[in-house]
């Protein structure tokens, strides 16, 4: 007989556990440079930010797109959403547009949160 394998839920506890955010992002290659130049902005934050432990951008090419994920590691969800909470207010103060700037550049995302586990 086997064990029934722990649900998400019960290990979500576990004394290992930090956040992910892993976002995936579309970018037609006429728009690479502008992308990239944000995301350089965005990567140089989290690396000095203080709870972030961990950050890094991924990319490949093909057929005129570039396909790109960011992977970032924080101590906890409190620190995350602290952390968007900064980006926002440094948004706000360059009249940055986040979400504007995905449309105008034809450039699709998609957004998760994952918590790590101990298996």
């Amino acid at each position: 007989m086997t064990t029934p394998f722990p649900s998400p839920l019960e290990l979500r506890n576990a004394d290992r556990s930090t956040v992910l955010r892993i976002d995936r992002f579309t970018c037609p290659l006429a728009h690479w440079p502008d992308f990239a130049e944000r995301l350089a902005f965005i990567d140089g934050h989290l690396q000095r930010h203080a709870h972030c432990k961990m950050s890094r951008v991924a990319a490949s090419e093909r057929d005129g797109q570039v396909f790109v994920i960011t992977i970032a590691e924080w101590e906890s969800r409190d620190a995350l959403l602290a952390a968007k909470q900064e980006m926002a207010a440094i948004y706000a103060a360059n009249d940055f547009d986040p979400a504007a700037f995905l449309v105008q550049y034809g450039i699709e995302a998609e957004f998760a949160t994952f918590e790590t586990m101990v298996l």
